[in-house]
């Protein structure tokens, strides 16, 4: 079922099972509303049906450039407020809730790695620990929008592996039918996700963790500053080693087939209903605002005619989010963009 939130010139149909904001300007990236510890749905579909098996590794990162440039301050900043950052996982997958599912792995605290194949297509459940706030040392700052980005690559032939009846996850070919289409599916995911909701409070610990300092600082001038954000500051970061580069996965990938991202922020317990809510009001007081505008001109406009003026501004609210072609940087999954991991938190 096509539906317009979807990006047709892609390979992979991906959607995230959540619907967008409103109150969003046309010319900018769909921002859906997400929250924290909730379980949601992202549904993979191979346009081509192709026999080939693919390896994509779910990531959650920084939307603004800003904010990716100092992605080492601010990971290490939300690892300092875990209570186990060895354990601590920014990012989980339900196997038991997922479908399609071959083999995964989570071995960074800000990804996972999952292998499925073209023709039965997956679908895996989600849980983001994280929030849109929890980068920053002030209280009551707006938070920052993060991207889930999806990096789909072809599993290497001679280590695809098998379906088997040992598998932890289910396999795909007994619930065909749930994703033959991830939208109208969507009422009953919701639900389900719902149920399985589990929202869990982070410790307000301290502890002594890698930092970076002076030109890899994220609020320097160097780097365009961060605004609303906090991070450690430069003379406790200068006592830590620079967190070093590393790869996704290891999970046997070759080369990239399609990159792709959607742009969400978190939100703890129902917040992000709330602020769909909050968005929707203020959408109407601004309509009530603009026909107050054409009365006061004498405007000899229709009133659908003034309503069409105004939404053409504004991006149509969808029911799910589908995913947004990312322009490719490298040939193959280890050269993708760096994303800094510290290697300490790595199982």
């Amino acid at each position: 079922m096509h539906h317009p939130a979807l990006d047709a010139g892609m390979r992979f149909e991906c959607v995230l099972e959540a619907p967008t904001a409103a109150a969003q300007k046309v010319d900018e990236p769909a921002l859906t509303y997400l929250n924290k510890g909730q379980l949601y749905g992202i549904s993979l579909q191979d346009r081509t049906h192709s026999e080939e098996f693919f390896s994509t590794t779910l990531r959650i990162t920084f939307h603004e450039d800003s904010h990716r440039k100092g992605a080492s301050t601010y990971w290490n900043f939300w690892l300092n407020q875990q209570e186990n950052p060895r354990t601590a996982r920014a990012v989980e997958l339900d196997k038991a809730g997922s479908l399609g599912v071959i083999a995964a792995e989570s071995r960074l605290f800000d990804r996972v790695t999952f292998q499925w194949q073209g023709r039965r297509g997956a679908k895996v459940m989600i849980r983001f620990n994280c929030l849109s706030t929890d980068f920053s040392r002030i209280k009551g700052v707006k938070g920052i929008p993060l991207r889930i980005h999806l990096d789909t690559c072809q599993a290497i032939p001679s280590h695809t592996p098998r379906l088997s009846i040992n598998q932890t996850v289910t396999d795909f070919t007994t619930s065909i039918s749930q994703l033959s289409s991830p939208i109208t599916s969507m009422a009953s995911t919701s639900a389900a996700a719902a149920a399985a909701a589990h929202v869990a409070p982070v410790a307000q610990t301290t502890r002594s963790l890698p930092g970076l300092s002076g030109a890899d600082d994220p609020s320097s001038a160097a780097n365009g500053g961060a605004a609303g954000l906090d991070p450690p500051s430069s003379s406790t970061a200068a006592s830590f080693p620079s967190i070093p580069m590393v790869s996704s996965s290891g999970l046997t990938a070759g080369k990239i087939v399609e990159r792709c991202y959607a742009r969400v922020k978190l939100f703890r317990d129902k917040g992000a209903e709330r602020k769909n809510k909050d968005d929707q009001r203020h959408m109407d007081k601004m309509w009530e605002k603009h026909k107050a505008k054409h009365a006061l001109n004498n405007s000899s406009k229709s009133h659908q005619q003034q309503f069409n003026e105004f939404s053409m501004s504004f991006a149509t609210v969808q029911p799910v989010t589908g995913f947004i072609e990312y322009t490719m940087t490298g040939d193959d999954c280890d050269n993708e963009e760096p994303m800094p991991v510290d290697e300490l938190w790595a199982t």
